[in-house]
């Protein structure tokens, strides 16, 4: 339960681009997508997603079925209310 209080913590007092890993739009992981799907109703799930702009990026070009794993439900929150 530690690493939850740890995680929730960060989301709640850190801006979103406030973080190392914060990018707007995540190219690689998009690319490597793009490269590998055949169809965008592939299923695609982002374990860890934080507040990751990938689910967005992915809803842009018209990816239906994503799926997001994260321990922190305040971070899980923010991706659906974008």
């Amino acid at each position: 339960m530690e690493d939850k209080k740890h995680w929730e913590n960060i989301y709640q007092t850190k801006k979103i681009d406030g973080v190392s890993w914060y990018e707007k739009t995540p190219s690689q992981s998009i690319d490597l997508i793009q490269k590998y799907s055949d169809k965008n109703s592939d299923k695609i799930i982002d374990i860890g997603c934080g507040k990751s702009f990938l689910a967005d990026n992915l809803l842009k070009l018209n990816y239906e079925n994503i799926t997001l794993v994260d321990i922190s439900l305040n971070a899980l929150k923010e991706v659906k209310e974008r």
